[in-house]
């Protein structure tokens, strides 16, 4: 058998079906694929059952949750096949995955093959630059330091051989398990080879679906994880330095790849995965950041760090991270969720879920009760009184701290990168700018026709009728106190008016989600020249 798919499950029974699908479509055929079902409590062990009886080369194995290190360790303890592959239930397979990577292995006689990890976020399919170039080499230095930008194991064939003889398995810790495991292997690799083929697609799920990927991830931060995780990654790293020749050149490389490491570290996993959520993080796992903030900055040299600070310049941490209490006392975003907003829970889950820290919420005091047991101890969160909705945005416009603000109204919630996305590009000149948006459809994302349209037509009667929403806006407090802006209690004329006042820019590429039809824009337009340039659209 020539190789092994080792594929771990955890509740997954919305996805698993269709990765099964993937894996018996390949177009190599000569594998065996062993599913681990880590404790499931769903329906995932039917539908492996069910496929299991279908196809002869599909295996299951059922064990108590212990995560998805010790899953994928028990599927290679049984694994045949001369290579394997790990793949996650809930990501996709090109049908040709395995052909390329066997192809690409045994023609240059590797140790590993390495091929395109694709991105698939619903909107786009984006392809990293930095993998891109790596795997468009024949033959791939274990010293290239590009290799610490991927962290993920999902796209490589390994040689079993090599995992068995050097007892290489899966590290029992909560977060990072892949990149250990495949640096470990790397060291012991004689030649690794660049498969310039897409292999494997990470879905990026909306977060409306609630969903565990793989096994439970409780306690992520705990005390001594990242001392564990980065005194992991720092050996492995170390050990492929080690049978180099003593020279310049390769102390070159080792500094060089260490300095991508400690940036790799400092970007994912201490600031995305836990500085911009600090508002979800215990008093324990904030002290747990700072500490280890502390400790990575300490291993980037300074003319590195200016360039990572300038990438990140969003984030601005020229005096390094803020306090929950700087940050209230100080944020950079508003947000004012008012008494018409129906899906209350969802725009505040969104707006936690966001890769933004510097935020404060401004609550209508009529929703405030259905949020209050997920808000009431936030220092970030205030109540806004007010007799209707026109005082309610008129007090949140005079006592806000931010300097852009965004009042919720309509089922659109920003996603992940949204505010992100939006600092990066925004123009300190800028007063009103807009937000493009897509409709969530049974877990999936539709363009929304009218909308589009509003985004690329000049007329601005048509910009003005059916970006009607205020939702997806992002106004600057300085211009609505300096024009004295009043609002009304009828948002659509107040936002024409906010068009009539000032230039709306429109950023087509930062995108929030929304539950509204391409019939609820429709809706919002009355004036009649919009309506005869877009009658016939539906």
């Amino acid at each position: 058998m020539k190789i092994s798919i080792i594929i771990p499950a955890y509740n997954v029974e919305k996805y698993i079906e269709d990765m099964l699908k993937d894996v018996i479509n390949q177009t190599f055929t000569d594998f065996e694929a062993i599913i681990i079902n880590d404790g499931s409590t769903d329906g995932t062990q039917n539908i492996v059952d069910e496929y299991c009886k279908k196809d002869s080369r599909l295996k299951s194995i059922i064990k108590e949750n212990g995560g998805v290190s010790s899953a994928r360790n028990a599927g290679l303890d049984i694994a045949k096949g001369e290579y394997v592959v790990f793949w996650d239930p809930d990501d996709a397979i090109p049908k040709k995955s395995l052909e390329y990577l066997y192809d690409c292995i045994t023609k240059e006689n590797a140790d590993m093959a390495i091929g395109m990890r694709v991105l698939d976020s619903g909107m786009e399919v984006i392809r990293a630059a930095s993998l891109s170039q790596l795997i468009s080499q024949q033959e791939i230095s274990k010293m290239d330091d590009r290799h610490v930008w991927v962290f993920s194991a999902c796209n490589r064939l390994f040689k079993r051989s090599i995992i068995e003889e050097y007892n290489i398995r899966f590290k029992n810790i909560s977060l990072g398990e892949d990149s250990v495991f495949w640096l470990e292997y790397m060291g012991y690799c004689k030649k690794i080879a660049g498969c310039p083929k897409d292999v494997y697609i990470y879905k990026r799920r909306l977060f409306l679906d609630n969903a565990d990927s793989l096994t439970q991830k409780k306690d992520r931060y705990y005390e001594g994880y990242f001392e564990q995780y980065i005194g992991h990654l720092e050996e492995m790293a170390d050990k492929l330095f080690l049978n180099a020749d003593e020279s310049l050149e390769k102390h070159y490389y080792k500094e060089k790849f260490f300095q991508e490491l400690y940036k790799r570290l400092m970007r994912e996993n201490l600031l995305y995965n836990m500085y911009c959520h600090i508002w979800t993080l215990t008093d324990k796992e904030d002290s747990i950041l700072r500490k280890q903030y502390d400790y990575v900055r300490s291993k980037i040299y300074d003319i590195e760090w200016q360039k990572f600070l300038y990438n990140e310049k969003q984030l601005d941490l020229s005096k390094g991270l803020k306090t929950k209490e700087e940050i209230a006392n100080n944020p950079k975003v508003t947000f004012v969720l008012t008494r018409k907003l129906q899906d209350v829970d969802l725009i505040v889950e969104s707006i936690y879920r966001q890769e933004y820290p510097e935020f404060e919420i401004l609550v209508d005091e009529v929703i405030y009760d259905n949020i209050k047991t997920r808000v009431e101890h936030e220092i970030n969160v205030h109540v806004l009184s007010g007799k209707d909705l026109s005082e309610i945005k008129n007090n949140a416009v005079n006592t806000a701290k931010g300097k852009w603000i965004m009042f919720f109204e309509e089922s659109i919630f920003p996603i992940t990168d949204t505010i992100k996305s939006f600092l990066k590009k925004v123009d300190e000149n800028e007063t009103v700018v807009s937000l493009n948006m897509k409709r969530v459809k049974n877990r999936q994302l539709v363009d929304l026709p009218l909308v589009d349209k509003a985004f690329q037509y000049k007329d601005k009667r048509i910009k003005k009728e059916v970006d009607n929403t205020f939702s997806n806006k992002m106004i600057s407090l300085e211009f609505l106190r300096k024009s004295k802006f009043t609002f009304t209690n009828d948002s659509r004329k107040d936002m024409i008016s906010l068009y009539d006042a000032t230039s709306v820019t429109r950023r087509k590429s930062v995108i929030m989600h929304t539950l509204l039809t391409n019939n609820d824009f429709k809706k919002q337009i009355r004036h009649w020249k919009a309506k005869v340039k877009l009658y016939f659209m539906n």
